[in-house]
């Protein structure tokens, strides 16, 4: 088993399974991910217009996104380090920065990937897009 290098707790090792739609569930979160990053090139705020209201909680958190990057297989599924034009928007973590009006997203380059809190909504370039995460749905009960 593998430590968390956040929480210190022990995370088991599992080969990581791509629905045919591309999404992946991730146990340690009890979300569901998708692969890939999608609608590059899209602004926050043409995003948000596609998607109304909801769209940031639709988003990944920056400690979602910190689990996957330090977890070596998820880290390679998803591409979170090591590629080039694989940025995506995160939920925004820095309460000023959002009161400002700012939008938050991970970036990947090269060797290193870093969190990015302020940019501007209206921004928009051709490495970046989205990345939705899901709760998984439960069964219900009849």
């Amino acid at each position: 088993m593998t430590k968390c290098p956040h929480c210190g707790q022990e995370m088991k090792v599992h080969k990581v399974k791509v629905s045919k739609n591309g999404w992946i569930y991730i146990p340690e979160l009890k979300v569901y991910v998708e692969k890939d990053v999608h609608y590059k090139g899209y602004s926050y705020n043409q995003l948000k217009e596609i998607y109304g209201k909801g769209f940031e909680k639709m988003l990944l958190t920056k400690k979602q996104v910190e689990l996957l990057r330090d977890n070596l297989q998820y880290s390679k599924t998803f591409k979170l380090k090591g590629t080039y034009d694989n940025d995506f928007f995160i939920q925004q973590y820095d309460k000023d920065d959002k009161k400002r009006g700012y939008v938050a997203d991970f970036c990947v380059g090269g060797g290193r990937s870093y969190f990015y809190s302020y940019w501007d909504s209206g921004d928009a370039y051709s490495g970046r897009g989205v990345r939705f995460c899901r709760k998984k749905n439960s069964k219900s009960k009849r």
